[in-house]
């Protein structure tokens, strides 16, 4: 059974305290040698008090870096993780009938992918290498889920940052899970729209890489899994926040605005599209004239951000 979003927690979360805790994966830790090193599903790679993250099937791992460009820092709230450290698998991950992820929209089962239980209401924001002409996945339970997905890719047809928000095609207690393969296309398709074709060319493609992340909310008491398609998810490890934050990228001189970051100018966001829900996480359509009472309303932004407040209509 999927866990229930509680807005109302939400909500609360956002004028209350607002914690964020690191996962620096640990290669050696994991006891990944140089030249690799098959991991048991299950080995653990990083741990705080509210996330476990895991390897999610058999794979030789080695030690990899998801900093790319000249950035080398992430930064969410107070919190900083260290991209230069990570890992990454050697097998493109399958479903469990062997396919390909994307293919029909489902989970992985073998292969290269990561774990991660959650013991705590939150957002989990994954830190890792990211390439445009890849698909990224997400999974709750074993069903894929929307997330917010930001890479710093400089010089491109998009500028210097690729951003883009995965909304799923069915909404269950405020969720969103993808059942629809072909909302699954390459970040750089989405980004560009009818104008991607023209920018990538004959090939079909851009290719362009940097460091990305995937944020998502995740509930106590639930599993998750994100990976690449046709591809290993080079992972740095992940930050948990108790609230929705943005996300920086440093080089250890200068910053910049990856994902939502609130007071930044160099990010202007306005909404994109709202969500209105009961006290009890019931989705309604938006409140008429006439109809008072309090209401969640939950903002997407332009720049990929997530707005979560409370309204009262009178």
């Amino acid at each position: 059974m999927k866990k229930i979003f509680t807005l109302v927690a939400a909500a609360l979360m956002v004028a209350g305290l607002n914690a964020q805790e690191v996962g620096a994966i640990d290669a050696a830790a994991a006891g990944i040698v140089e030249g690799g090193t098959v991991l048991a599903a299950g080995t653990v790679l990083a741990e705080t008090p509210s996330i476990v993250m895991t390897v999610g099937a058999e794979d030789t791992y080695k030690t990899n870096s998801a900093a790319a460009n000249g950035m080398t820092t992430a930064i969410v709230g107070e919190a900083t993780i260290a991209l230069a450290g990570g890992c990454q698998g050697s097998t493109n991950p399958k479903d469990a009938s062997g396919g390909n992820c994307d293919a029909m929209a489902t989970p992985p089962a073998s292969g290269a992918f990561f774990a991660f239980e959650a013991k705590k209401d939150g957002y989990l924001y994954v830190f890792h290498k990211a390439s445009s002409n890849k698909t990224y996945l997400v999974s709750e339970e074993g069903s894929l889920i929307g997330y917010q997905f930001a890479a710093h890719m400089p010089g491109q047809a998009w500028g210097d940052i690729l951003a883009y928000t995965l909304e799923g095609n069915e909404t269950i207690d405020g969720i969103q899970y993808v059942t629809d393969p072909a909302l699954l296309i390459w970040p750089e398709k989405i980004a560009l729209g009818e104008g991607w074709e023209a920018a990538a060319g004959e090939a079909g493609k851009i290719g362009a890489s940097g460091t990305g992340v995937v944020m998502f909310p995740v509930f106590a008491g639930c599993k998750y899994t994100a990976n690449a398609c046709g591809s290993k998810m080079m992972c740095a490890g992940f930050i948990f926040s108790e609230t929705s934050l943005g996300v920086k990228l440093s080089d250890g001189a200068t910053e910049i605005a990856l994902l939502g970051t609130v007071g930044m100018e160099s990010v202007a966001s306005s909404v994109v599209s709202s969500r209105y829900y009961l006290l009890s996480g019931e989705e309604v359509a938006a409140p008429q004239a006439g109809n008072t009472g309090l209401y969640i309303v939950k903002n997407i932004m332009s720049d990929g951000s997530v707005n979560v407040s409370k309204v009262v209509l009178k």
